[in-house]
């Protein structure tokens, strides 16, 4: 549901495993066999092709995958510069990788902590620049996006 919902509003392109990806990028391989196997009784040239789509967007997923928990362990970093609040700012981090777009309300609630409190961390992780504002055009509401993440979906 989150996908769609970044789907939706252009932050992401497409989701990790989307072999739609591959046959939108070899349309032409993709019809051509599909009537090979209408026409022919080509099964195998479509099912190596497929998996051949599978291994490609399998083989991005991984890499994605590994780019994230990179960006994670340098989101740990800049948070251990935090001092006393390091511990809270963890739980934020947490936080933003189940709830990646997120305002200040939000954060309080799900934390269990303060407004002002919220709004101190959240303002301490933009100047850390792991987070940015990002306000959607339907919403008055001061939204957080954690970007970085999301520009490792964008390639």
């Amino acid at each position: 549901l989150i996908t769609l919902e970044l789907l939706y509003y252009g932050i992401l392109n497409k989701p990790i495993l989307y072999i739609s990806d591959f046959l939108e990028k070899n349309k032409n391989d993709y019809f051509n066999i599909l009537d090979d196997v209408r026409n022919n009784n080509d099964i195998d040239r479509w099912l190596i092709f497929f998996l051949k789509g599978i291994i490609e967007t399998a083989n991005k997923s991984k890499n994605t995958f590994e780019k994230v928990i990179e960006l994670r362990m340098q989101y740990e970093n800049k948070i251990r510069t935090l001092g006393r609040r390091a511990q809270l700012g963890q739980k934020l981090l947490i936080l933003l990788f189940s709830y990646p777009i997120i305002d200040t309300g939000s954060v309080a609630a799900k934390l269990n902590i303060v407004f002002n409190t919220a709004k101190s961390l959240l303002n301490e992780f933009e100047k850390l620049k792991i987070i940015k504002v990002f306000s959607f055009q339907k919403t008055k509401k001061k939204q957080f996006i954690l970007w970085d993440y999301f520009n490792l979906y964008k390639t």
